[in-house]
């Protein structure tokens, strides 16, 4: 025989006073405690203790994250502005200011100073994040989990104040400099492509010129063979008529 469905229910607490009962009809319960939803599995038939501990490692990754991509972007600055005196080659961006434009923008955020002088989190170097001897950005593990044990609170704040938080201002600056309708570097691209064209049709226009010039040279190379032809002829007619003048006042 079919039975009607129930509502789950969740009591939540052991004492008297304190605990108090949650129901829902999907098993899913939101907000249990401060941050925590919890969904059911199967009927209990005893009460359970649950441990709530904060999990630093999205903190961890994403900061790891930014280190790698910040030494990519460094690594890939380097090779676009590098010039070999010995080879005589550069690099597609050597003496290109766009390059030192973007470093600087990313490197205005990585040295960001906290708001509040008191803090004890007020910039990446409190989080772990710091220069190694190789000259690449690398992050200290344990320093980043020693702040975030002992001031969770100010590693909040410093990372994701809203507007003036580390995370916002990384996301300004890499939108200012890649927005695809008036990014820096969409702007300098476009400007690219715009030299590009110019210069492209200036050498279209310079092979007409060539090219005309040289059609008035093979004429004129043309006309002065035919012209050279026809001297050559009547002198050869004048070596003859000479010759046929000087045999006759001869035989006289």
């Amino acid at each position: 025989t079919a039975s009607k469905a129930q509502d789950a229910v969740l009591k939540v607490g052991t004492d008297t006073l304190g605990s108090y009962l949650l129901t829902s009809s999907t098993n899913k319960f939101t907000a249990v405690a401060t941050g925590m939803d919890v969904e059911i599995k199967t009927v209990g038939t005893q009460a359970a203790d649950i441990t709530v501990a904060a999990d630093n490692s999205g903190v961890k990754n994403n900061l790891q994250k930014f280190v790698d991509a910040y030494n990519s972007l460094q690594s890939t600055a380097s090779d676009l502005t590098s010039f070999s005196i010995d080879a005589n080659t550069r690099g597609l961006l050597q003496g290109n200011s766009i390059v030192s434009r973007v470093l600087e923008r990313i490197d205005s955020v990585r040295n960001m100073r906290g708001a509040d002088p008191s803090s004890p989190i007020r910039s990446l170097v409190d989080l772990g994040v710091r220069i190694g001897e190789s000259g690449k950005l690398e992050l200290d593990g344990t320093k980043l989990e020693a702040a975030l044990s002992n001031h969770p609170e100010d590693v909040q704040e410093f990372l994701n104040t809203k507007n003036t938080g580390f995370a916002d201002k990384l996301s300004n600056a890499l939108k200012y400099l890649t927005d695809t309708v008036d990014g820096s570097l969409t702007r300098e691209s476009s400007s690219m492509d715009t030299n590009v064209e110019i210069l492209t049709s200036r050498i279209t226009e310079l092979n007409e010129i060539l090219a005309d010039r040289r059609e008035r040279l093979v004429i004129q190379f043309a006309n002065m063979e035919t012209t050279l032809s026809r001297l050559q002829q009547q002198q050869t007619a004048i070596t003859s008529f000479v010759s046929i003048y000087s045999s006759s006042s001869s035989d006289k």
